[in-house]
């Protein structure tokens, strides 16, 4: 694998638009939610039978419980290293359970139904993401305190001098940062070694010392133009015992004028106690210093504006902060996390206290309404721990999936055709419900799994890390309401913080086939830049999934399928998706008919792994109308699972079933059945390319010029071709290399906001 090299993407997804298939006239049976016929009786019309089916395994087969293997090397955690292994019966034969085949044809009919997900489950709150640097542009600085005159919380907008968004930089690290570290007329430190000043460590530990998170403090501000900007650094502590200030830092030589202003503010120091910057990342030298307190011509303190902190603001804020202790658990310790993370007990996360500094996302058309001034009546959009890092999207999982009419069944009559055929559980029932409002068995099941053509290799291989599909990487599962990927009204790539909003749809995950690894015994090697992991996480063996047994390429398996109770459509749709070559996009068929697609089954298939032909076997199929088995019961002639005769497929036939072919989700349910022709690379996008891809304007926070790509279209014109994410030439590198960098200052706006606050303690 070489990154920049074109490539299809290894995840993508396939669009549910369900309203809009509702409005066309399809199959009320297949379209429409309805209650799930009873088990009491068999319907005069609609159908019970079975069929035989063949699966042929096209790609390794790994499936089975997953576990620790022991392991004495001192580098696998304590669990052991986890593995997988075929589950066998007494001798030795593979089990193949009959609810993964179930599964799998069951996951068919819901994505060509434009059924409900059946499984969505743990997206309640608005999901995370990382910003870039250049992100951080528009946050300005706030301290939160509780307000008597509103009853809630408020947050005191310290935006510096007056300017849009202006911060000090509060330096931790004595040899690296901007300015000189000043080691005279420092009368309380002692000298190390009998030196006549102190050392540069013994400056920057007093210097810590005297700015600890929080407390407000008194001190001055030094400006200057840098080589790469404006400069605002902290420089001087009051030091109250000498009643005079002392200077920590001072400008380097050679840069000319500098202005000094007496300021009051917070040290806001996002490392948690005890720690440093660059404990949180290697290049991160600074800390924040929040200020907007200056004294005027009559000695008076100007404060800065006061704004309220809506309850969905501040729900956002517990979200952001539960998100960061969650993946700091996932990563089990390998991140430090950020004070407001570290800081909170379980039952206490994300809870607002007197005097919390905060970054806030200010509402961007009133601040151009009033040219940038922070007024009272400008609307807090969000409240951030730090400065860089995670931020809550506006519209949760489940509310985009409660808005498209998606979400799992809540009671009897919303079932849909998926759940209708293969059964249901409600998620959360009310109070006191019963019978369809809790479950609803399914009219569809498996007989025990012939594997007796199984080959099983206990060639043992390793899998990369089974990585579950993030939600929150937008740009792979959001659709617009016609399935296509979500765009600015020009035509460009979103910004990261303008996904998941209203009007947004949910797509549904899909693994396209690896089409160049069809009948090969091959697995993965799966480096980290595939995994978009860390450094040397992928190569770490406690992280790779053991496989101790598989199924080869080329194996079988035989099973029968029955069903009850199913209406003509119901039927013809569950034949459909258990014939190949209707898996096939109409672009890639020929007139010899012999391409064919695949389902998929166990694990590993973003990988390219569990690939199957689900195939019917020739005259299997047996289908008898509820009144044809009534009649013959009476003639005692046949019984349910005795028919005397075989029925043909072509017998029922999907209807409108030229139209739907054109619909965007069955195209790509196809595509990805069928995969890609040619010998592009299935793959992850790699680290680097990744890293291109998400290049913003410092000034816009958008997407660079090419790049904001998300995975292309399954159906369309351009669904075959490959993505190709452009490597970042000398030119490109130059023009961008401000691209992460934070703006400090800004335009003066001459606002101070109100002078005091009611209920306000200091």
């Amino acid at each position: 694998m070489t990154a920049f090299q074109p490539f299809h993407s290894a995840v993508n997804r396939i669009p549910v638009p369900r309203e809009q298939a509702q409005k066309k006239g399809y199959s009320s049976d297949l379209f429409e939610d309805d209650v799930a016929p009873a088990h009491d009786h068999l319907a005069a019309e609609r159908w019970t039978g079975s069929v035989d089916l063949k699966i042929t395994v096209k790609t390794p087969l790994v499936f089975g419980e997953q576990s620790a293997e022991p392991s004495s090397s001192r580098e696998v955690n304590k669990q052991g290293r986890p593995c997988v292994s075929l589950p066998v019966d007494v001798n030795g034969k593979v089990i193949v359970p009959p609810t993964m085949i179930k599964g799998m044809i069951s996951r068919a009919f819901e994505t060509l139904t434009c059924s409900r997900f059946r499984v969505f489950a743990g997206h309640d709150e608005p999901l995370t993401y990382r910003v870039d640097l250049a992100q951080a542009n528009g946050l300005f600085p706030g301290v939160v305190y509780y307000d008597d005159e509103i009853q809630g919380w408020a947050v005191e907008i310290l935006n510096g001098t007056g300017t849009k968004n202006e911060s000090a930089l509060l330096r931790d690290s004595a040899r690296e940062g901007v300015g000189r570290v000043y080691l005279e007329e420092h009368f309380e430190i002692k000298p190390r070694n009998g030196g006549k000043y102190p050392d540069e460590d013994q400056v920057l530990s007093e210097f810590r010392r005297r700015t600890p998170h929080g407390q407000w403090t008194r001190a001055i501000v030094t400006k200057w133009r840098g080589k790469s900007g404006p400069v605002t650094l902290v420089t001087h502590l009051w030091n109250e015992r000498r009643k005079q200030f002392e200077r920590f830092f001072e400008p380097p030589k050679g840069v000319g004028s500098a202005n000094k202003i007496e300021v009051y503010g917070f040290p806001c120091r996002t490392a948690p106690p005890g720690k440093y910057a660059r404990d949180l990342y290697q290049d991160k030298k600074y800390e924040r210093f929040f200020f907007k307190a200056q004294r005027t011509k009559d000695d008076l303190i100007v404060r800065g504006t006061a704004l309220e902190l809506p309850s969905d603001v501040i729900e956002k804020y517990v979200n952001v902060i539960r998100s960061y202790i969650e993946m700091g658990g996932q990563e089990k310790g390998r991140h430090l996390l950020n004070r407001a993370a570290s800081c909170v007990d379980r039952d206490k996360v994300g809870e607002l206290s007197e005097n919390d500094l905060v970054f806030a996302v200010l509402d961007r058309k009133e601040l151009e309404s009033t040219n940038g001034e922070v007024a009272r009546n400008v609307e807090v959009k969000a409240i951030l721990p730090t400065m860089v890092g995670r931020r809550a999207y506006e519209c949760s999982p489940t509310e985009l999936a409660a808005q498209q009419g998606v979400l799992p069944v809540g009671s009897k009559d919303r079932a849909s055709a998926a759940d209708r055929v293969f059964g249901y559980v409600v998620p959360s029932p009310e109070l006191g419900a019963v019978g369809g409002d809790v479950a609803s068995r399914g009219r569809i099941s498996i007989s025990a799994v012939d594997s007796s053509n199984a080959v099983v290799s206990r060639d043992r291989r390793d899998l990369p890390p089974l990585l579950s599909p993030k939600v929150s990487s937008a740009r792979r599962f959001l659709t617009d309401s016609s399935g296509k990927t979500p765009l600015t009204s020009s035509g460009g790539p979103l910004r990261r913080g303008d996904y998941f909003r209203e009007g947004q749809y949910l797509g549904s995950a899909c693994y396209p086939v690896h089409r160049n690894q069809l009948g090969k015994n091959e697995f993965p090697k799966g480096n980290q830049e595939e995994l978009g992991a860390k450094d040397g996480e992928s190569s770490n063996d406690a992280v790779r999934l053991a496989v101790k047994s598989w199924i080869k390429a080329g194996s079988d398996f035989k099973c029968t399928l029955r069903y009850q109770n199913l209406s003509r459509d119901e039927l013809a749709a569950l034949l459909w998706v258990l014939t190949p070559e209707n898996l096939v996009p109409e672009e890639e068929r020929d007139s010899s008919s012999s391409k064919v697609g695949y389902l998929r089954m166990g694990l590993g298939k973003p990988y390219g792994l569990g690939v199957v032909e689900v195939r019917i076997v020739g005259h299997s199929l047996k289908a008898r109308s509820g009144a044809d088995l009534a009649n013959d019961y009476v003639l005692l002639e046949s019984c349910d699972g005795l028919d005397r005769q075989d029925t043909s497929p072509v017998d029922f036939s999907l209807p409108k079933e030229d139209l739907l072919m054109k619909e965007p989700w069955v195209r790509a349910m196809q595509r990805s059945a069928y995969g890609y022709a040619g010998r592009r690379e299935v793959r992850y996008m790699t680290l680097d390319e990744n890293r291109a891809n998400n290049l913003t304007d410092a000034r816009t926070s958008e997407p660079k010029r090419g790049r904001g790509i998300s995975p292309r279209e399954l159906f369309g014109e351009d669904a075959g071709v490959p993505l190709t994410i452009q490597d970042p030439d000398r030119n490109d590198k130059k023009n961008n290399r401000n691209g992460g960098r934070q703006h400090r200052g800004g335009r003066q706006g001459g606002h101070h906001g109100n002078t005091h606050h009611h209920g306000r303690r200091h």
